[in-house]
């Protein structure tokens, strides 16, 4: 017992742990802790145990002496004392921060029965005899076995457990920091339970409380947490999605994205897709109104490769809309001497165009920086992104040819013809029909046509025979072969 409170008590350099460890002080100290012994000397044990667990270089001694069984026995059984399940929690806390369920093994070797330790873990967080300390750190276990990008069974095993509504119906009553657990563990659940936590949302109304999470000033972890559960619920939920404008959530994932925070940045673009389909003008417009696509075109030279990628796909969605909202003002009739100046239309759309009003690219002055996504050529989807969004500009007939002009002008062509032997076969056919549309005006197709042909005559040769019949088309279409070519 001496030993083990001296361990609980001095102080210790992580090289002096990591000698005690080595030389069988977590062994000796389990099996202490399970002697039918007196309650201040297992709380001395594994006071000791709780300072070595910390030791990310330590895990098969750990596991060889059986800590983990031995910490779960303390946590469960109906005589442990507060004090024990306390020190017992934390020590199984550190233990999965470190290396989720790792550590999850007999002495053996051979794995626990995961499922009944979660849903005993899940238990706990609904009896009313644990401790707020206790709760805490059983939490922060959780997530530490759900957090890791491998832990798919630990997340369907809290999931199938009803982890999600169980964590719900406590999150209200819970004190700050466990609540901040939870929101941190619903995170990481939501990315395969994002239906289920919409369905929870409408019969709980937690619109408001994501409103209250997001304000979080100075709580970075918080935002990216509730602008990730956000980002991962279901985009078809209409109503869902008309309680989070009701509630409040526009504004807040605006501010969170303007953090400089670059995990806060991911989540809340992430969060704010769904606000930007083209589909509900009004909810486009009500983002538009906190100035979002300035951010947005900021985002496209300022914000990681994740953050470029969709800030593109939203002005994709905010440009398909401009076709419809920028009209054509009417013309006024009146004496030529005193006829009033016409209001300045758009260079690509027939209305006056405005960032706010009709969301244009143009206006947003977006183009410079989604042409420099396209020449950067990047594989995560950014540069497939920018072309998507500048296809907007040349995708109906009414545009079409205002919208090539200012792609030439941009230096927007060019880049795209040099993707042409890139990327997947879908991105290869979206881009073929891009240059289809371009090369629909004569000015541009001659200007582009010896540069075009290389890789257009390389797709038709060893591209998928969709992409050989597409870039077969293109050819006829610069006059390079015959419409009756074999091609087709």
């Amino acid at each position: 017992m001496a030993m083990a409170k001296v361990v609980a008590e001095m102080e210790l350099t992580a090289d002096g742990k990591q000698k005690m460890v080595e030389q069988g002080a977590v062994a000796l100290l389990v099996n202490i802790s399970m002697e039918k012994s007196n309650v201040e000397v297992t709380a001395a044990a594994l006071g000791a145990l709780d300072r070595l667990s910390f030791m990310s270089q330590s895990q098969s001694y750990f596991v060889d002496a059986g800590t983990v069984p031995a910490v779960l026995h303390h946590l469960f059984a109906g005589w442990s004392h507060p004090n024990i399940q306390e020190i017992a929690a934390s020590i199984l806390k550190n233990l999965a921060a470190e290396d989720g369920i790792d550590y999850f093994l007999d002495s053996s070797g051979a794995p626990l029965e995961l499922e009944l330790h979660i849903q005993n873990l899940l238990s706990m967080q609904e009896s009313m005899v644990c401790s707020h300390v206790v709760q805490k750190h059983l939490l922060g276990a959780l997530l530490g076995m759900a957090a890791k990008p491998n832990a798919v069974k630990v997340r369907t095993l809290i999931r199938t457990q009803q982890g999600i509504p169980r964590l719900l119906s406590i999150i209200r009553r819970v004190e700050k920091d466990t609540r901040d657990c939870i929101i941190h563990l619903l995170w990481h659940l939501s990315d395969e339970g994002g239906t289920q936590i919409a369905a929870l949302m409408h019969g709980q109304q937690l619109a408001d409380d994501f409103v209250l999470w997001l304000k979080e000033r100075g709580k970075d972890n918080i935002q990216v947490a509730a602008a990730g559960i956000l980002a991962n619920l279901p985009l078809e939920d209409e109503v869902l999605t008309r309680s989070l404008v009701d509630a409040g959530v526009l504004s807040e994932l605006v501010s969170v994205l303007q953090s400089r925070n670059e995990k806060a940045q991911e989540s809340a673009i992430s969060a704010l897709m769904r606000f930007t389909d083209a589909s509900n003008i009004e909810i486009q417009q009500a983002l538009a109104s906190l100035d979002i696509l300035p951010l947005l075109v900021t985002l496209l030279s300022s914000g990681t490769a994740f953050a470029k990628t969709k800030a593109a796909m939203a002005l994709r969605n905010f440009s398909i809309s401009t076709t419809y909202l920028s009209v054509e003002p009417p013309m006024t009739r009146s004496c030529l001497c005193f006829s009033p100046a016409q209001p300045s239309v758009c260079r690509v759309h027939p209305g006056n165009c405005d960032v706010r009003t009709t969301f244009c690219l143009v206006k947003a002055e977006a183009i410079p920086a989604l042409v420099l996504l396209v020449k950067e050529k990047a594989e995560n989807g950014a540069s497939d992104a920018a072309i998507n969004a500048l296809a907007t500009l040349v995708g109906d007939d009414q545009i079409r040819s205002k919208g090539a002009h200012l792609l030439h002008e941009s230096n927007a062509i060019e880049p795209m013809i040099d993707l042409l032997l890139q990327g997947s076969a879908d991105s290869q056919e979206r881009l073929l029909t891009l240059l289809e549309m371009i090369f629909s005006m004569k000015g541009i197709r001659e200007f582009y046509c010896e540069k075009a042909r290389i890789p257009l005559v390389h797709l038709t040769a060893h591209g998928t025979l969709e992409l050989r019949k597409k870039a077969a088309h293109v050819l006829a279409q610069l006059g390079m072969i015959q419409e009756t070519s074999t091609y087709f």
